[in-house]
């Protein structure tokens, strides 16, 4: 009996990586030819709502491949969660850090072989809820890294890592904490902080390993607490930070649970997958649901 291809869908944002991303619409446009019979590449403008138009594609194709950062991957996800189509990516931005929590590599030509070829993988997602509404599917960043993406997201002219260490210098000369009450599962923690990233995956601005042992197909967030410390302390821990967290330096804490509640006591800004949900973000609610989407990642199949 002979198998049936697959039809699938690559929704393309040319505005990932700064606007550099257009650069490789050509190269997709001539190597999809060569590997589908049934494809079509939708070029996302401006006005176009990725989330909605996942959900829309994900009726009609077998397989929705988001080609961006990580913000256009977020989204994709966000529209594809519970739908059961499959999602496969080639990771054009600038961090790609949910890429880096599947394994998959920087060559985009092997990336299509992934998603040709590949294993399919179910993972989690965060359900995000309160002041913003959203599924998260990398890390979710309250206080300081919230900050530091606000603060970088204003840097125009560089690319990379370093702009994640300008805005992170930033913040830390702007932002000095903030005290919250947390509930996680069923422990109440209150206290002075500095940053509380939800993370379903280990790593975000693209080096910084915020929580090394993090995995999104295991039914777990962890949770990184960092107490609010002196601008001299936070600058020793900054450079340290892309070698991995560790829960023995001072002031560090690592959790892990099913549920999240945070309440702080004044407006923070807030990142989900490295994109801004606001600067005034007080009180949210996260819950992770598990193998609510299915990915191609892991090695390629020759």
């Amino acid at each position: 009996m002979e198998i049936k291809e697959p039809s699938i869908c690559f929704i393309f944002n040319p505005s990932a990586n700064r606007e550099r991303a257009e650069r490789e619409l050509h190269w997709l446009q001539d190597q999809t030819k060569s590997r589908w019979k049934d494809v079509h590449i939708h070029y996302v403008s401006p006005a176009d709502d990725i989330s909605e138009l996942t959900k829309e594609h994900a009726g009609r194709f077998d397989v929705i491949v988001g080609c961006g950062g990580d913000g256009t991957i977020s989204r994709v996800l966000n529209g594809a969660a519970g739908t059961g189509v499959k999602v496969g990516l080639l990771p054009i931005g600038s961090g790609n850090d949910f890429a880096k929590s599947i394994h998959l590599p920087g060559d985009l030509d092997d990336c299509l072989k992934i998603i040709k070829n590949g294993n399919v993988k179910e993972i989690d997602l965060l359900k995000v809820s309160g002041d913003s509404d959203t599924w998260c599917c990398n890390t979710l960043g309250f206080g300081f890294d919230g900050w530091a993406n606000y603060h970088s997201s204003r840097v125009k002219k560089l690319k990379g890592g370093i702009v994640y260490v300008i805005g992170a210098l930033k913040a830390s000369f702007t932002f000095g904490g903030m005290r919250v009450r947390l509930k996680a599962d069923e422990e109440t923690i209150k206290g002075d902080y500095l940053m509380i990233t939800a993370c379903n995956g280990p790593v975000e601005g693209g080096n910084f390993y915020v929580a090394p042992h993090a995995k999104n197909d295991d039914g777990w967030m962890d949770v990184l607490l960092i107490e609010k410390m002196s601008l001299i302390r936070l600058l020793w821990l900054l450079p340290r930070v892309p070698f991995g967290v560790k829960e023995s330096w001072r002031g560090i804490r690592f959790l892990r649970c099913r549920k999240l509640k945070i309440e702080s006591d004044r407006p923070v800004a807030v990142h989900c997958d490295g994109e801004l949900l606001g600067t005034e973000i007080k009180n949210l609610s996260i819950k992770i649901h598990p193998e609510i989407v299915k990915v191609y990642s892991g090695h390629i199949k020759m």
